[in-house]
């Protein structure tokens, strides 16, 4: 009777570990500096060490926000949401897949590209420690594409695979900001196992994938192209001989470092 019970608290437990690490659905909110802070929703997917990190749902940010005493006036430009970003992740190859768009006409039109990347987060785990709602966490570190972060995760869920690129760690991230409050993720909520049979990942061309840093120079050079549109379309709707200034701020993309 103690060796059958024995049995069954073994299989428990590797049950457990394969749901895991194989079938789970996670929901991050985002916050991005760059999308003035609006809440983006993601979901997390894991299925058979494959997982994919997806967009389900946005705050769209005020279309023109002005400043009453520069007379600075910041236009948002709204992105469909099938034209969002998809981040796939192959823990057998060690991979990361993503596709993600471009456009050279301020959004008139968009083309979508693969892009292939090494899995090439570094942590450092600290001994810090916090509770977070119902979770004890502990600390971590890194930096990645030219910003530090900070990230909170905890080992009563003994989950590796986390937001966007971020894997690695004995536990899943319920809190993650860099140093300047650019970029957040937290968690929302987790459902293990996950009945997945009725969600299809999303199918992302390897075969033809590009690298990262072909991918950030081909969008260098749209932005320039799309800028150059936008004024374009701006002065003509203006009396003939006006005139504007597009000025760029700093780059607060996610990624500021290749």
């Amino acid at each position: 009777m103690k060796n059958k019970l024995y049995i069954n608290i073994i299989f428990l437990l590797m049950s457990i570990n394969l749901f895991s690490q194989n079938s789970f659905k996670a929901v991050y909110k985002m916050l991005l500096e760059k999308n003035g802070y609006s809440p983006t929703y993601y979901s997390l997917i894991s299925k058979d060490r494959d997982s994919e990190f997806k967009l389900i749902e946005r705050i769209i940010p005020e279309k023109v926000v002005s400043n009453e005493y520069t007379g600075e006036i910041v236009l948002n430009t709204e992105t469909p949401d099938s034209i969002q970003p998809v981040i796939r992740t192959n823990f057998k190859q060690e991979k990361i897949y993503s596709y993600d768009f471009i456009t050279e006409d301020d959004g008139k039109t968009y083309t979508g590209y693969s892009i292939v990347e090494p899995i090439t987060v570094k942590w450092k785990l600290g001994n810090e420690t916090k509770k977070i709602d119902k979770y004890l966490c502990k600390k971590a570190t890194t930096r990645f594409r030219g910003r530090n972060y900070v990230a909170w995760y905890t080992e009563e869920i003994p989950i590796s695979i986390g937001p966007w690129k971020f894997h690695g760690l004995p536990g899943i991230i319920i809190n993650m900001t860099d140093n300047t409050n650019q970029v957040s993720f937290l968690l929302e909520k987790i459902e293990i196992p996950y009945d997945y049979l009725n969600n299809k990942l999303e199918v992302i061309d390897s075969e033809h994938a590009i690298s990262v840093r072909e991918f950030i120079e081909i969008r260098k050079n749209a932005k320039i192209k799309s800028r150059e549109f936008f004024k374009k379309k701006v002065l003509s709707k203006l009396p003939r001989g006006a005139n504007i200034e597009l000025t760029q701020g700093g780059n607060n993309d996610i990624e500021i470092e290749f």
